[in-house]
C-alpha cells in the first residue's frame, strides 16, 4: 500500500479534474512497469523464488484482478453504442469489494507469520515519531501528487500528446519509482520476498 499512494493519490487528484485518461493510464502504466520492468530488474539482480503462497494466491488473485477489471471495462462493447461507459459507480464497489478481499487474506497470512515467528519484536520503536513520519509523507505525496496530474496534463496539451499516453508513460515510471527503489533495494539486500 505504502509504495502504491503515489498511484492512489495521482488517480484520485486526475479523477476530481476531469483528467480521466491519466488516471486509467497511469493505472495500467504502473502495473506494466511494476511487473515487466521493477520485477524483470530484481530478478536480473537475485534469483527470486518463489513461495507456495505466490504461487497459489498471490499470482492468481493478481490474474484474477486484471480479468475482472477488463471485464468490467469491455462489459458494453458489444451493445448498440460506439461509445463506450466505462467504469460505474458499482464497478468501482465491486473492485474495492476484492481489494478487501485480498486485504483480509494478507492480514491473515500476517497473524500466521507473526504467530509462527520465534523472536519478539523490537521495543524500542518511537511510535510517534514513526506515525509522524507516515503522516508527512502522505502530506509530501499530495503535493508531489498535485504537480504530477498538472504537470502532465501541461505536458500533454504542450506536446499534442494524449493524456492517456502521458499517463501510461511519464506519470506511471514516475509514481513505480518507490517501487523500483523498494524492489532493487530488497533485493540486492537479499530480502526476495519484498522484492
Amino acid at each position: 500500500i505504502g509504495t502504491s499512494l503515489p498511484e492512489l493519490i495521482v488517480n484520485i487528484l486526475a479523477s476530481s479534474q476531469g483528467n480521466v485518461d491519466i488516471a486509467i493510464g497511469n493505472v495500467y502504466g504502473s502495473n506494466i512497469v511494476n511487473v515487466f520492468f521493477i520485477l524483470g530488474l530484481s530478478a536480473i539482480i537475485r534469483k527470486l523464488p518463489l513461495s507456495k503462497d505466490t504461487v497459489i494466491a498471490e499470482i492468481p488473485f493478481s490474474i484474477a484482478a486484471i480479468m475482472i477489471v477488463g471485464f468490467l471495462g469491455n462489459a458494453e462493447i458489444w451493445g448498440a453504442s460506439d461509445t463506450l461507459e466505462g467504469l460505474s459507480t458499482y464497478d468501482g464497489i465491486l473492485i474495492l469489494f476484492f481489494f478487501l478481499l485480498f486485504f483480509a487474506y494478507i492480514i491473515m497470512t500476517a497473524i500466521n507469520d507473526r504467530n509462527n515467528q520465534t523472536e519478539a519484536p523490537p521495543s524500542s520503536i518511537n511510535k510517534l515519531r514513526e506515525w509522524s513520519l507516515i503522516l508527512a509523507g502522505i502530506a509530501m505525496l499530495f503535493f508531489g501528487g498535485k504537480w504530477v496530474v498538472d504537470g502532465a496534463v501541461h505536458f500533454a496539451t504542450l506536446l499534442g500528446m494524449s493524456e492517456a499516453f502521458i499517463g501510461l508513460t511519464i506519470v506511471a515510471i514516475g509514481t513505480s519509482l518507490p517501487e523500483l527503489m523498494t524492489s532493487v533495494v530488497a533485493a540486492r539486500k537479499g530480502n526476495v520476498d519484498v522484492a
